[in-house]
């Protein structure tokens, strides 16, 4: 199974989302290949890949940067293709941007930094296996304030409405949090924004240990290459 990671970080000690394409590289017989967005370093095609996932990034999902176009335009052929798709944060974004223009996307309200619970609406198999509540890291300072009409919420938190979204009829999975970023890289985060002076939006400082649980990113990226394989365009 050929699968792209597009990686949209903007950070040099990120670029290759690692953490993302370890929990790729481990959720089946895959062959992972990672492109980045911000670098114009695209396939010129999606033809070919099974699946894509699309990593987050410091990237304004209201930026209009040139290699912004360039990659929805990406977004755009592999939805035409039915090629199944899970976009990150960013990636979760965009996906909505390109269904529904930047008029669906804005600040949010309360920001999310930390460890954040999840409440899943309704059952969708890239939950399988996992608690009805259960924590995540988040990092978002704007999200999907309206739903792109194609696009079903089942997920939530507290202080976002679209934790995740679905459109069946495209093999497309997409989510606001980061089931991919690990324990230390997550507490890491936490503490940095703390330093900053970041209080509200500010999640589970200090609680880490207690709140993470490997298996959810484990689940999420298993049960989406699970899906991907038997998604029948």
């Amino acid at each position: 199974m050929q699968v792209l990671v597009i990686d949209n970080n903007r950070d040099l000690a990120w670029f290759g989302a690692p953490d993302l394409t370890a929990h790729v590289a481990a959720s089946g017989p895959v062959t992972v290949h990672v492109r980045r967005g911000p670098n114009e370093d695209l396939p010129v095609s999606p033809r070919g890949f099974d699946a894509i996932v699309i990593s987050g990034s410091k990237t304004s999902c209201l930026s209009d940067e040139p290699w912004v176009e360039k990659f929805d335009q990406f977004l755009r052929s592999a939805m035409t293709l039915k090629i199944p798709m899970l976009g990150i944060c960013y990636g979760h974004q965009s996906i909505a941007r390109v269904l529904g223009g930047k008029a669906v996307l804005g600040r949010s309200a309360v920001p999310e930094v930390g460890w954040t619970e999840i409440e899943s609406l309704k059952s969708e198999p890239l939950f399988a296996g996992l608690p009805h509540r259960f924590h995540s890291f988040s990092s978002h300072f704007e999200e999907v304030k309206t739903l792109p009409i194609q696009m079903k919420n089942f997920a939530k938190s507290q202080n976002c409405a679209h934790q995740a979204a679905s459109i069946p009829e495209l093999g497309i999975y997409t989510l606001q949090f980061h089931p991919e970023r690990s324990l230390v890289e997550g507490d890491k985060s936490i503490q940095a924004r703390w330093s900053e002076g970041m209080r509200e939006g500010l999640f589970g400082r200090g609680k880490g240990a207690q709140l993470f649980k490997p298996e959810v990113g484990e689940k999420i990226f298993a049960n989406f290459i699970s899906y991907a394989q038997g998604f029948k365009k």
